[in-house]
Formats: C-alpha cells, sequence, structure tokens
C-alpha cells in the first residue's frame, strides 16, 4: 500500500497536473531552459523533487505496474556512469563531446527494455529520453543520476513492487 508523503500533502494541485508523462515531461525540460540555454543542469531541487515525485507515483500505479528491479538496472547504469565520468572529469581526461555520447547511449538501453516491457518502461522511456538529450557535461550527468534516483525512491515510497 502506498504512503502519502509530505510533498503530495503540499502540492497536490500541482502533482495532479503532473500525472501523464509528457506532463511531467514538458515540466522538467521547461525547467530546463535559462539564459537561452536548455540543459538538465538547470533543473533546480524544486521541480527535481516535485516532477520525480510525480513519476514514481505515476510508474508505481497498478495501472502501470513497473517493478523496482527495472528501474534500478537502469540506476546501477547511471551511477557506474556517474562515477566514472566524475572520475575522468576531476582527472581532466574526458571531454563534454564524451560525457554527452556516454549519456545519448543510454537511450538505446531504455529502448530495449521499453521493447521487451512496453506498459511498464515507455512512461519511463517518454520522460527520460528527452532529459538525456539535454545531457551536455558533467553537471547535466550528476543531475541526471539525482533525478533518476529521486524517481527510484518515490516509487518505492509510492508502493512500488518489487517483484
Amino acid at each position: 500500500m502506498s504512503q502519502r508523503c509530505n510533498l503530495c500533502e503540499k502540492k497536490d494541485d500541482c502533482l495532479n497536473k503532473l500525472e501523464a508523462p509528457q506532463a511531467i515531461k514538458d515540466r522538467l525540460i521547461g525547467a530546463c531552459k535559462k539564459n537561452g540555454e536548455t540543459k538538465l543542469g538547470n533543473l533546480n531541487a524544486d521541480n527535481l523533487v516535485l516532477c520525480s515525485c510525480a513519476l514514481g507515483k505515476h510508474l508505481a500505479s497498478q495501472k502501470i505496474g513497473l517493478r523496482t528491479n527495472q528501474i534500478r538496472k537502469f540506476l546501477n547504469t547511471v551511477i557506474d556512469l556517474n562515477g566514472a565520468i566524475s572520475m575522468k572529469f576531476r582527472e581532466g581526461k574526458i571531454t563534454e563531446e564524451e560525457i554527452r555520447d556516454q549519456a545519448l547511449m543510454l537511450e538505446p538501453q531504455l529502448a530495449w527494455a521499453a521493447t521487451r516491457q512496453y506498459r511498464q518502461v515507455m512512461p519511463l522511456h517518454d520522460v527520460l529520453v528527452p532529459c538525456i538529450e539535454v545531457v551536455y557535461d558533467a553537471k547535466d550527468f550528476k543531475r541526471l543520476n539525482k533525478f533518476i534516483e529521486a524517481v527510484v525512491a518515490y516509487h518505492g515510497f509510492h508502493g512500488g513492487r518489487e517483484k
């Protein structure tokens, strides 16, 4: 049974407007725009938390039924990449182009997962692909990592299935 988080209580109207993946995606990408640039690193914490809560809740719903292990596999890949990118970035051994390439290579993984379990994974795919497409540097990649971690956390909080 899902619990009710403080965010849901404080922002019911806003969360109700973010029930569909398209609305979540639009809010996320809109929040990434700053000074004429659209970058995931521009996403502030308020929008990250609100959108991750809405997406986690949507994915945990009986209508979608995404299992925790399905989303966790993807998160683990992103965490591993984030660690490697951070280390190489500190050492000056990775370019922004290489970071972008690494991010874009996550899209086929999501596509494959969506092919195998369309109903469960496609809403996640529909939100994450536009986020991946606005990753240009290490800061953006770190924000992607934080967003996916938060989605997994809210998915479990809202009753997402383990198996």
